[in-house]
């Protein structure tokens, strides 16, 4: 399988956010995988986020901003090089 280089940064990019707040970063997994968007047949990078349950709180945040910062800040990322990227946590 082709590795985007774009993959690996957002990846990076928020895996080093989320171990930075989270109080189990040793539980932090992340993995990021490139599809097309089916709407747009935009390249996408889907980042899905698994982590300790205590940290599901911290990374929501209040009213779910702290997650979604982390997604817009993704987002910016994938748009630099016209793509799209989404973050998901899961449970």
């Amino acid at each position: 399988m082709n590795v985007n280089p774009v993959q690996i940064q957002i990846g990076n990019l928020v895996e080093g956010i989320v171990k930075a707040l989270a109080d189990h970063p040793d539980e932090v997994t992340v993995s990021a995988a490139m599809n097309v968007d089916a709407q747009t047949q935009q390249e996408k990078v889907e980042v899905t986020l698994t982590l300790h349950p205590d940290d599901m709180g911290r990374i929501i945040g209040k009213q779910g901003r702290t997650i979604n910062a982390i997604r817009t800040l993704a987002g910016l990322l994938a748009a630099k090089h016209e793509m799209r990227a989404s973050v998901e946590l899961v449970e």
